[in-house]
Protein backbone atom coordinates (compact mmCIF):
# COMPACT_ATOMS: atom_id res chain seq x y z
CA UNK A 1 0.00 0.00 0.00
CA UNK A 2 0.86 3.48 -0.95
CA UNK A 3 1.59 6.00 1.99
CA UNK A 4 -0.89 8.05 1.03
CA UNK A 5 -3.63 5.14 0.53
CA UNK A 6 -5.33 4.25 3.40
CA UNK A 7 -6.24 8.34 3.67
CA UNK A 8 -8.33 7.97 0.39
CA UNK A 9 -9.56 4.79 1.61
CA UNK A 10 -10.86 6.19 5.19
CA UNK A 11 -11.94 8.98 3.26
CA UNK A 12 -14.24 6.86 0.69
CA UNK A 13 -15.84 5.22 3.41
CA UNK A 14 -16.55 8.07 4.97
CA UNK A 15 -17.98 10.21 1.90
CA UNK A 16 -19.02 6.78 -0.48
CA UNK A 17 -19.17 9.24 -3.54
CA UNK A 18 -15.86 9.05 -5.80
CA UNK A 19 -16.64 12.53 -6.66
CA UNK A 20 -16.67 14.20 -3.09
CA UNK A 21 -13.15 12.39 -2.81
CA UNK A 22 -11.91 13.69 -5.60
CA UNK A 23 -12.95 17.53 -4.54
CA UNK A 24 -11.70 17.36 -1.46
CA UNK A 25 -8.65 15.78 -2.92
CA UNK A 26 -8.81 18.67 -4.94
CA UNK A 27 -9.08 20.85 -2.01
CA UNK A 28 -6.35 19.72 0.05
CA UNK A 29 -3.89 19.84 -2.95
CA UNK A 30 -4.88 23.68 -3.26
CA UNK A 31 -3.76 24.69 -0.19
CA UNK A 32 -0.61 23.33 -0.96
CA UNK A 33 -0.44 25.33 -3.86
CA UNK A 34 -1.64 28.12 -2.13
CA UNK A 35 1.20 27.38 0.93
CA UNK A 36 3.73 27.01 -1.89
CA UNK A 37 2.77 31.01 -3.21
CA UNK A 38 2.78 32.61 0.11
CA UNK A 39 6.40 31.32 0.39
CA UNK A 40 7.16 31.86 -2.54
CA UNK A 41 5.89 35.57 -2.25
CA UNK A 42 7.28 35.64 1.40
CA UNK A 43 10.90 34.95 -0.67
CA UNK A 44 10.48 37.48 -2.52
CA UNK A 45 9.48 39.88 -0.37
CA UNK A 46 12.67 38.78 1.97
CA UNK A 47 14.95 39.10 -0.77
CA UNK A 48 14.12 42.87 -1.44
CA UNK A 49 14.37 43.46 1.88
CA UNK A 50 17.92 41.92 2.52
CA UNK A 51 18.87 43.59 -1.31
CA UNK A 52 17.47 47.19 0.31
CA UNK A 53 19.68 46.88 3.52
CA UNK A 54 23.22 45.43 1.65
CA UNK A 55 22.35 48.72 -0.73
CA UNK A 56 21.93 51.34 2.10
CA UNK A 57 25.18 49.72 3.99
CA UNK A 58 27.48 50.11 0.82
CA UNK A 59 26.44 53.57 0.45
CA UNK A 60 27.08 54.38 4.40
CA UNK A 61 30.64 53.02 3.61
CA UNK A 62 30.89 54.60 0.63
CA UNK A 63 30.16 57.91 2.82
CA UNK A 64 32.05 56.88 5.30
CA UNK A 65 35.28 56.08 3.11
CA UNK A 66 34.68 59.31 1.59
CA UNK A 67 35.07 61.50 4.56
CA UNK A 68 37.86 59.50 5.50
CA UNK A 69 39.57 60.33 2.95
CA UNK A 70 38.78 64.18 2.56
CA UNK A 71 39.91 64.52 6.17
CA UNK A 72 43.02 62.54 5.36
CA UNK A 73 43.53 65.51 2.47
CA UNK A 74 42.48 68.11 5.02
CA UNK A 75 45.26 66.84 7.45
CA UNK A 76 47.94 66.67 4.50
CA UNK A 77 47.07 69.94 3.46
CA UNK A 78 47.18 71.72 7.17
CA UNK A 79 50.25 69.55 7.58
CA UNK A 80 52.02 70.87 4.25
CA UNK A 81 51.03 74.48 4.86
CA UNK A 82 52.79 74.20 8.39
CA UNK A 83 55.63 72.67 6.64
CA UNK A 84 56.49 75.40 4.25
CA UNK A 85 58.47 78.36 5.09
CA UNK A 86 57.01 81.97 5.16
CA UNK A 87 59.05 83.45 2.45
Amino acid sequence: MRSGSWLWAATALLVRDPATVMSLGLAVLLQFVWVGYALSVLSWRVSGFLYQQARQAVDRMTQTAQEIARNQIAKAARKQERDEPVP
